[in-house]
Order: structure tokens, then C-alpha cells, then sequence
């Protein structure tokens, strides 16, 4: 099932945006913005009868209780223009029954149309899916939470739309390195879900919370505000890189050691073993993790001593390098304060000899491409904390585990469609689930204990019609994509489940798509309403 999907330059959808938001009065503030999409999509969408793709928002799996990230088809039954929203009924959704045959009322930017619609239905499905575009594009990327405290007497079109619509189509070229657009996406995120609590507590304007929301909110902005103007912007990059740039020797990577607060003598102690890792390589020294990876190149290796570790960004290391304690894994953690995905992976990172706590994310690790390395590392999550997944892997992404301990998640590792997953000498513990397969992934396990899994230790979805739903131990799982030597349970629910289902991998689909808009798993929207 293929979605719609377009690329334009930024000269077309400027002056697509300006004829949508061109007023007839002399200025066009923000809070008028609503109507005016209203007003042309009411003439540029079919108001029912069409098949879309549902992404569902990160936040709405939750209130769900469904796994992210996952994509339903959808029949549309009502648009409402005036809350740019729509009533939608799910079709079968055979790996998940909670949402088979449900109606919700989802926002329009979290519908993609299909190119596949029913043969009765008369659709001018081109302009429906063009506006959809137009709209999601806009609400994702150009128009921002605080837009609406903006004075009324600013004209939002000629105060925001070029420089916004610049900065957009500088993230999806190469003008900006894809760790900074990262960054910036991942602002724009949190700007949303800050934006959602604020008025969630505007009930009680003295709260210390919604003050604090308020300045990482004032924050945001600045650093946004910033990098639309063109001139800071490049600004910005051109320092940002040239404090790479002299580090760059022979593109060797350079080996960073991070050093924690403590006496002399401990410092000589801690130096003497340092150097059997760092040979005769050039050395350069930082007083935090945070520090590091602001001035690190991709593929830099990082040595960490005995403390604990946060950060906020991986800025360049997103894109490939390592992570290594240099003790046991016990006495190296690695934690951060993001609420969101701890570690975004889009290249070759390894981490060894760690422990990588992931209470206050939702997700641990999320490999969309390349490989990540487990080795020696244990990750560790409250059971009942809001952390739903140690690690996915995406399609094409590559896991590979040895020697790690995993405790305290709902589910410990996910293995999408496409995704591979390379484990031994492990332990799952503690956990709801410890590892759920979808059908058309790869999955070798050797000698690896899952234990205390509450419901079960592997869950694999297959799209075989020749293999029947079922429970059991280990040894039902007989597949030619799957290989289990030396693998044990204690304590778990059952060992094994099976599920068939008629899988399509639709998120994939999505994945793949040559678009102008984000289709990754960067947005996250909410459901206006929920019912039956």
C-alpha cells in the first residue's frame, strides 16, 4: 500500500502557502491562521469516503496502550473543517485487536492517503492528499506553540513564513549536518508537548511547574528564533564546525576521556589505566559527557570513568562512534533527562562496559539504520516507569548483543520488519515482555537467559499461514528467520507466543517514501478525541 507523496521547490510552496494565507485585511495574525486552512480545505478535500494511512502519534500509543510505532489504515467517514480533524474507523488490524473496527477523531496531519481507494468511490484524491501535504508541512514546521502569545498586530506571513520555509528546506538539504536537524526537530517536539501540558495547567497560573514549562518553553524559542534567521544561521554552523575542524586529522577519530571531579593522586591512578586504551593517540580531555559530544566528530570514540554520565544531544555521534567504561559496567552509567528516545541512531555506535539507565526516557535506543553494539552493557528501567522499549530496530537496522544484562521494561527489545538482531551470553529480566519479533526480521540467539517475563519471553508475529497461533516453550519456534541455540526461561509467563497475522508494513512503507515531509517518527500530534 503506497501513500501520496510529493516534493516541491521552496518557490512553489511559498506561493502555496501565501494564496492560503493571504488576507483580505492588511496583516494575517496567528490566531486567524485556523481559518483560513479551514476556508481552503473545505474546497480542496473530499469531506469522506477515502482510505488513509493513520501514523499514530507517540503519545496517543500510550493512551492507547498500543506499541509505537505502528500504522493502521483507516477509512475516513467526516472531515471537520473548522478543527482541521477527521472521524476515521480502523480496518482489521490483525496484530492488534484493540484498534480493529474503533472510530476516533484524529487530526488531519496524521493521515496519509492511499493511491489505492475503493473503485466506487469518486475521489479527487490528487488535490485531497496535496492539501493534506500542504497542511502537515505547515503545522509541523512553520507554524510554532508560541505563535499564538504573539501580538495581534503582527502580520504572521511577512514576519515568519520565508525565513521558517528557509530553515525547512535547509534541515531536508544538506545544508544543515543531519545531527543539527535532529536537534532542531527534536526542539520543535518538545516545544509541542511542553505547549500541551501549559495549557493543561493554565487552571493555575501560580503553578512552579507551569513556570518552569514557561522558561524551557522561552528557551526553545530563543535558540529557534535564532537558527530561522539566515545569517545566524549559517552563523552558527560555521562555528559549530570549525570547532570540529582542527580535530580532523587524517579523519582519524580522536579519542576524548572524560574526567569527573577528584583529587590528585586519583587523577595519576586513573590516568595509569586509561593509557593501555589510548596507546600513543592524541588525547583530548573533557570535564563532561555533555561537553564531549557538543565538540565531538562522528565516529569519535569516548572513554568515560567511574561516575555517572548525562547528557542531552548526541550531535554528531549520532551518526556513528562509541562509548566505552573503562571498569566494570556497574561503575560507568550513562543517563540523560530527555523524556522522549534516549539514544537516536542513524549510523555504527557501540557501547561497552556500561550501564545505561533509561528511567526517564520513554524509549532507550531507537537503531533506524546502521548497527549498534552492545557489549558488557546493561540496561536498566523501572519496571513501572513510563519507559515502554529498551531498543527498537527499524528496518535495516542491525543489533547486536553479547554479554549484557536488560531488567525492568515493559518490553525489553523490539525487532521490526527488516531488522536484525545478533544476541548471546545475555540475561532478559523483569521485564513484561523480553523480545517481540515482527514477521520478515532476523533473530539469532545464543545462550542467553530470559527470565521473570511477566507475559512472555519472545513473542513472534509471522505472516505464515501455515503456522497457527500458539504458546510454548522455545523449541516451537522452528522458523527458517529465526535461530535459538542454548536458550532458556525461568519464571516467565510462557516462554513463547506466535501470532499469524496478514502483516503489511505499512510504517515502512511510509519510511521509504521520496517526500518534503517528515514521515520518521519525528511527529508527534494528539488525538482530539477517543470513542467507540
Amino acid at each position: 500500500m503506497n501513500v501520496i507523496t510529493f516534493n516541491k521547490t521552496y518557490e512553489e510552496r511559498l506561493q502555496e502557502y501565501t494564496d492560503v494565507l493571504r488576507s483580505a485585511s492588511s496583516k494575517l495574525c496567528a490566531t486567524e491562521i485556523q481559518k483560513n486552512w479551514s476556508c481552503y480545505l473545505q474546497f480542496n478535500i473530499d469531506s469522506s469516503g477515502w482510505l488513509a494511512i493513520w501514523k499514530i502519534p507517540r503519545s496517543t500509543c500510550e493512551l492507547l496502550n498500543v506499541e509505537f510505532p505502528i500504522a493502521v489504515v483507516v477509512y475516513v467517514e467526516n472531515v471537520d473543517f473548522s478543527k482541521l480533524s477527521a472521524t476515521v474507523k480502523t480496518l482489521a488490524v490483525d496484530e492488534d485487536v484493540l484498534l480493529s473496527n474503533k472510530r476516533f477523531i484524529v487530526l488531519l496531519i496524521e493521515l496519509w492517503p492511499l493511491k489505492e481507494q475503493e473503485k466506487s468511490a469518486e475521489l479527487n484524491l490528487n488535490a485531497t492528499a496535496n492539501a493534506m501535504d500542504m497542511l502537515r508541512i505547515f503545522y509541523i514546521y512553520l507554524f510554532m506553540p508560541w505563535d499564538l502569545e504573539e501580538d495581534s498586530s503582527l502580520d504572521w506571513l511577512n514576519e515568519h513564513l520565508e525565513t521558517r520555509l528557509s530553515l525547512f528546506y535547509d534541515m531536508k538539504s544538506n545544508n544543515i549536518p543531519k545531527h543539527k536537524v535532529l536537534y532542531i526537530r527534536e526542539l520543535l517536539q518538545e516545544a509541542r508537548r511542553l505547549h500541551l501540558r501549559q495549557k493543561q495547567l493554565v487552571d493555575d497560573p501560580s503553578s512552579r511547574t507551569l513556570l518552569s514549562i514557561k522558561v524551557s518553553m522561552a528557551h526553545i524559542k530563543n535558540e529557534i528564533e535564532i537558527l530561522e534567521n539566515r545569517l545566524l544561521r549559517s552563523a552558527v554552523l560555521r562555528k559549530e564546525q570549525q570547532l570540529i575542524m582542527p580535530r580532523k586529522v587524517d579523519n582519524h577519530p580522536i579519542t576524548l576521556v572524560l574526567l569527573s571531579e577528584n583529587n590528585i593522586s586519583d587523577y595519576i591512578l586513573w590516568l595509569e589505566e586509561v593509557t593501555p586504551h589510548v596507546g600513543n593517540e592524541c588525547v583530548q580531555y573533557k570535564s563532561s559527557l555533555s561537553s564531549a559530544l557538543a565538540n565531538a566528530i562522528p565516529n569519535e570514540t569516548i572513554l568515560l570513568s567511574k561516575s555517572k554520565h548525562t547528557f542531552e544531544n548526541l550531535c554528531s555521534l549520532q551518526e556513528g562512534g562509541s562509548f566505552k567504561g573503562l571498569g566494570a559496567k556497574e561503575d560507568t552509567i550513562i543517563t540523560s533527562m530527555k523524556e522522549d528516545i534516549m539514544f537516536d541512531v542513524l549510523g555504527n555506535i557501540s557501547f561497552e562496559n556500561l550501564t545505561i539507565d533509561i528511567s526517564i526516557a520513554r524509549w532507550g535506543i531507537l537503531v533506524r539504520r546502521g548497527i549498534v553494539t552492545l557489549i558488557n552493557c546493561k540496561l536498566t528501567c523501572p519496571f513501572d516507569s513510563h519507559a515502554q522499549d529498551g531498543v527498537i530496530v527499524g528496518y535495516g537496522g542491525t543489533l547486536k548483543i553479547d554479554n549484557c544484562a536488560i531488567n525492568g521494561f515493559e518490553t525489553a527489545l523490539v525487532v521490526n520488519s527488516g531488522g536484525t538482531l545478533y544476541m548471546k551470553d545475555s540475561t532478559v529480566a523483569d521485564v513484561n515482555i523480553g523480545l517481540r519479533v515482527h514477521a520478515n526480521s532476523c533473530l539469532i540467539v545464543e545462550s542467553t537467559q530470559f527470565k521473570k517475563c511477566e507475559k512472555c519471553a519472545i513473542e513472534v508475529s509471522t505472516e505464515s499461514n501455515e503456522v497457527e497461533n500458539q504458546s510454548g516453550d522455545f523449541d516451537i519456534l522452528k522458523m527458517s528467520s529465526i535461530t535459538l541455540n542454548n536458550v532458556t526461561g525461568e519464571g516467565n509467563g510462557v516462554d513463547c507466543s506466535i501470532v499469524s497475522v496478514e502483516e503489511t508494513d505499512l510504517f515502512q512503507d511510509m519510511l521509504s517514501a521520496e517526500s518534503d515531509s517528515s514521515s520518521d517518527g519525528e511527529m508527534d500530534t494528539t488525538v482530539l478525541n477517543l470513542y467507540k
